[in-house]
């Protein structure tokens, strides 16, 4: 029964990489950057879900370019929240795959993106629960 429900995860979260994709082919969203920096971001969420599943390079490194392209359509001073939370997904996802590859330089790069996500959440703005 558990193999079944991973099973079926994987095949959803296949279908969400299709389905993003899919959304950021589509012509207009030059004028929606917070849109597609928000369905790029998830793509890249997706992919390193599927790099940890898969224990698969190629994915967390789709992953990682999809996460910085989502970067470049949203701005520190403009989303501060989804901005942060990039990065924060950003360092995960580099840590993921400078564990699988053993590259010092993509964990400093790391701890970089986690760093520059924490100086945006300090304790002050979003508390501990």
């Amino acid at each position: 029964e558990e193999r079944c429900r991973a099973i079926g995860r994987a095949v959803r979260r296949t279908l969400s990489v299709a389905a993003f994709r899919a959304a950021l082919d589509v012509p207009g969203w030059e004028d929606e950057p917070l849109e597609r920096a928000t369905t790029q971001a998830r793509l890249g969420i997706v992919l390193r879900l599927l790099g940890s599943r898969e224990v698969n390079a190629a994915r967390f490194r789709e992953a990682v370019m999809a996460l910085r392209r989502a970067l470049e359509d949203v701005s520190r001073e403009r989303e501060p929240y989804l901005w942060s939370q990039t990065q924060m997904d950003l360092g995960i996802t580099l840590a993921a795959l400078a564990e699988l590859d053993g590259s010092s330089t993509r964990l400093e790069e790391a701890l970089v993106a986690q760093r520059a996500a924490l100086e945006e959440r300090p304790r002050e703005r979003v508390p501990l629960k």
